[in-house]
């Protein structure tokens, strides 16, 4: 009997010990989870903070964008998407794309012209990194040209992970797995400008003009959602 309530009171030690492991690995892995820090944004955000002039071009159409094929899929990458064409008087127009993110878990995504363009029967050329000055900073954005049969198109984009701007798309995941072990949960933006043109040089350039006029003309809240801890 003296031996039964020997292994009866170890056994509960045991599960007592057990009991408690699991609680404190239960504790730590809800405290290890990341969180939000940051306020979602409120509907129709980016269409207000957006000015509809940006240096010498106005707000034209909302149409005449390449965009993602399925709008499932951009409900589930994005919280918010604009699109956008500005016009100028003897220039080619200029089509503005942001889209923000986030997420409540750590499934943030972002899809790169780089991906979605192919999807649509472009192929793409002369894809390089460029950096460019906005507001003060130096950033890596992406240019590229992007020909099919029906049109040439010349694009300038960048994207945001929290405070990090990666030029691939292994950059981004890195990202933000970087920013769930640090136990935060990150925004990112994806700002993509694009231009109907067969020359590259001219295109690039009158696209990097914009861009920081673009960036020039926004209020803090907003250069904080395009730029981050940039802007």
């Amino acid at each position: 009997m003296a031996d039964r309530a020997t292994l009866n009171a170890a056994m509960g030690r045991r599960e007592l010990m057990l009991g408690g492991l699991m609680l404190a690995l239960t504790t730590a892995g809800l405290a290890l989870r990341p969180v939000r820090s940051f306020a979602r944004l409120a509907p129709d955000t980016l269409n207000r903070i957006i000015p509809q002039q940006i240096g010498g071009y106005s707000f034209a159409s909302v149409d005449g964008l390449i965009t993602a094929q399925t709008d499932d899929l951009t409900q589930r990458l994005y919280d918010q998407v604009l699109t956008r064409m500005y016009v100028a008087p003897g220039q080619s127009p200029i089509g503005l794309l942001i889209a923000y993110g986030s997420a409540e878990d750590e499934g943030l995504q972002l899809h790169r012209p780089d991906e979605c363009y192919p999807a649509q029967g472009f192929v793409l050329s002369n894809m390089h990194r460029t950096p460019i000055a906005l507001a003060g900073h130096a950033i890596s954005a992406t240019a590229l040209t992007a020909a099919r049969a029906d049109r040439t198109e010349q694009l300038l984009f960048w994207t945001r992970i929290a405070g990090i701007f990666p030029s691939e798309s292994r950059d981004e995941r890195r990202a933000i797995v970087a920013e769930n072990l640090r136990g935060r949960l990150p925004d990112g933006v994806l700002v993509r400008l694009s231009m109907t043109a067969r020359d590259a040089v001219p295109a690039t350039a009158r696209l990097t003009q914009f861009s920081q006029a673009l960036i020039g003309s926004l209020g803090a809240p907003a250069r904080r959602l395009l730029m981050g801890q940039a802007g």
